[in-house]
């Protein structure tokens, strides 16, 4: 147990809305100290004022919360590094000090942007007590009320990546920026080339990680991906002969506890943990995938994964119920369903197709089943997103993806780097969704900013990657 801990503790650690008023010009954003959490030094924040509904500029506007941390060294280059969360729906203020701890190299010539897209953060967010537990088809009732609360104080249709990435290059101008070098992670990676379509001239470099190239389905494609991983880490324990014999029935174990929960959801005691009391938990299949895929986002967390599903299937789910609940906590709940669903809505669930919709019911244990009727009652946006389309670009591009990734696969990443003129993709071994720049992608990474070129970039030192151990039993191997 003492090693759930450690796991959920390694987890844990990785909006306000202006009154209605007519059109009025906005200052150049005044920026201030700062303090924020996590973080010993003074930064500068301010809040910027765009209209909600940008197309007809006028009716509510929102406060969108911006952080800037100044670059550290005397040479100052003028293009800083702007930030794009994932999700949909993480806020990049809102975790300033994960993505500066992670950008520390390049803050020495260069300032970090952090802004929180609108709906996240403390740009507006849109969020409801439950998460995404509402998704469970039992709790559609709770979701129209959570979509009744939002629309007291935001239209749901105009949330969405293009009005996100128009709001940034607002912000960019005024804070005297001609152009920024991007860097999205995951979802943010949509936003980055919606930036790039839209504002071309206002991009200097774009760095993706774990890549949803133009095109790509959130909930399509990440469940293939999903399930594919999945298999590969049971044919990786079953490869391994430790693994192997410490769980030889693994896939039957993990099949006989998804049929359980299918048939009869377990409802288990949450033990109190420091300020938070006691509480119970209902484990459905849904939540049991949804575990799984949250651990394979992480490589150590992936190589625990054949453990805690045998644990589950011999002891019950009542033994790893604490890290499952801290795992959605950490996971889940820092995105916002209803900005979640404004984009998925909008963006990704028109584009199914009859098969895939059909799918999402069953695929990887029905995790995003609950997606398609969440999103017939959900407001989407009147105009098609523009993410679909090819997007072709001169802008130098560094593509970097896990060769294991549970949410982004990197094959469509590769076929769509090589029909970019100025593009240079990193596949790397060992690795899932996150870190951001596992191993030497880090400097990879920085010398691509500072030279704004993919020239004499060369990946070969990422063979050093390497898988750790599968977590045994105590008394195994």
């Amino acid at each position: 147990m003492h090693r759930l801990r450690l796991l959920a503790i390694a987890f844990i650690a990785a909006a306000t809305l202006a009154p209605a008023a007519r059109a009025q010009s906005n200052p150049a954003l005044a920026l201030r100290p700062c303090t924020l959490p996590g973080i010993d030094e003074a930064l500068r924040c301010g809040t910027y004022t765009v209209f909600e509904n940008r197309a007809a500029r006028t009716g509510r506007t929102l406060s969108l919360r911006v952080v800037v941390a100044p670059a550290l060294g005397a040479e100052r280059a003028p293009d800083p590094v702007w930030v794009l969360a994932g999700g949909p729906g993480q806020g990049a203020a809102e975790l300033a000090s994960a993505f500066l701890a992670q950008l520390a190299a390049l803050r020495q010539k260069r300032d970090i942007v952090l802004m929180d897209q609108r709906g996240t953060g403390e740009s507006n967010r849109l969020d409801c007590p439950g998460g995404f537990g509402l998704l469970e088809t039992a709790r559609l009732p709770e979701l129209r009320a959570c979509r009744t609360a939002l629309e007291a104080r935001a239209d749901l249709r105009h949330y969405t990546t293009d009005a996100a990435v128009d709001d940034m290059d607002e912000v960019r101008a005024a804070l005297g920026y001609r152009q920024v070098n991007l860097i999205g992670g995951s979802y943010g990676t949509r936003a980055a080339q919606a930036f790039m379509r839209r504002h071309p001239s206002s991009v200097r470099s774009a760095v993706l990680r774990a890549v949803l190239p133009p095109g790509g389905n959130i909930l399509a494609d990440g469940t293939r991906s999903a399930e594919r991983e999945l298999e590969r880490v049971l044919a990786d324990c079953a490869a391994d002969a430790s693994c192997n014999a410490a769980f030889p029935a693994l896939r039957a174990e993990l099949d006989s506890l998804g049929r359980a929960l299918a048939a009869s959801p377990a409802r288990v005691r949450l033990p109190a943990a420091g300020s938070a009391p006691a509480s119970e938990l209902e484990v459905t299949r849904g939540l049991l995938y949804q575990t799984l895929y949250a651990l394979m986002l992480a490589a150590p967390s992936r190589q625990m994964l054949p453990l805690l599903v045998h644990r589950a299937a011999t002891e019950g789910v009542q033994s790893i119920a604490p890290l499952m609940g801290q795992v959605r906590a950490a996971s889940y709940g820092t995105v916002p369903i209803g900005l979640y669903l404004s984009i998925v809505c909008s963006e990704d669930v028109p584009r199914l197709a009859p098969a895939e919709r059909e799918g999402l019911r069953t695929a990887f244990g029905g995790m995003t089943a609950g997606v398609d009727s969440a999103c017939a009652a959900w407001p989407r946006a009147r105009n098609a997103p523009e993410g679909a389309a090819p997007l072709h670009t001169r802008t130098p591009l560094l593509l970097i993806s896990g060769a294991a990734d549970p949410a982004t696969a990197s094959g469509p990443a590769d076929a769509w780097a090589r029909t970019l003129p100025n593009a240079f993709h990193i596949v790397l071994p060992a690795t899932t969704h996150t870190p951001f720049f596992p191993g030497c992608a880090e400097a990879l990474m920085v010398r691509f900013v500072e030279s704004a070129s993919v020239a004499g970039l060369d990946a070969r030192c990422a063979r050093e990657l390497r898988w750790t151990r599968f977590a045994l039993p105590r008394t195994a191997g």
